[in-house]
């Protein structure tokens, strides 16, 4: 299996549990991982992506040994069976269902990736085992999106709540300075 097809399958994979699988380039500091993965909760980590049975260089081992010393997570990804451990261990919970942050809110499935000979598209797993299909699969994809979305509105909503805050101040500000005007005859 090529590199490009892993690191599809690791930016599916991270999206499915409503995070970002960034593509990491740092010019002028070479040798830094592939891709930085962003989750909910401040959750971060770095994967360096590989073909099966490639290792990092030299340079690479030293950039990654260097981000473990100041406490991140730094993986190398040479088979799309190591996804969903990567994954679980950057969000540790249960590796199939992860509980949504808001109450009430639906679980988030994260695909399963079989081996070649199994089927290769990937699967999912619910909280109990089964293998959900047909109506059950479209009603966790539509619910996962749905997650995506919420969280997406709870941050927008944030925001205008701070801009909110911020443009009652300036206006309680400017309510308090004296307003000097100019004389008739000057």
């Amino acid at each position: 299996m090529r590199e490009k097809v892993i690191e599809r399958k690791l930016i599916q994979a991270v999206r499915q549990c409503g995070g970002l699988a960034l593509k990491f380039v740092s010019p002028g500091f070479n040798g830094v991982p592939d891709r930085l993965l962003l989750f909910m909760g401040g959750k971060v980590a770095f994967v360096e992506v590989k073909a099966p049975g490639e290792g990092p260089r030299p340079l690479q081992v030293h950039r990654m040994e260097q981000l473990r010393r100041m406490g991140f997570k730094v993986f190398v990804l040479d088979s799309v069976n190591q996804i969903e451990g990567i994954i679980s261990s950057v969000i540790p919970t249960d590796p199939h269902v992860i509980p949504a942050e808001v109450e009430g809110s639906p679980p988030r499935v994260i695909p399963r990736f079989e081996t070649p000979g199994e089927r290769a598209s990937g699967s999912f797993s619910a909280e109990n085992g089964r293998q959900p299909r047909g109506k059950a699969l479209q009603a966790i994809e539509f619910l996962s999106q749905a997650y995506v979305l919420d969280q997406q509105i709870q941050t927008k909503m944030h925001q205008l709540s701070s801009l909110r805050s911020l443009s009652e101040s300036m206006h309680s500000f400017r309510a308090s300075e004296p307003v000097s005007r100019p004389e008739a005859g000057d």
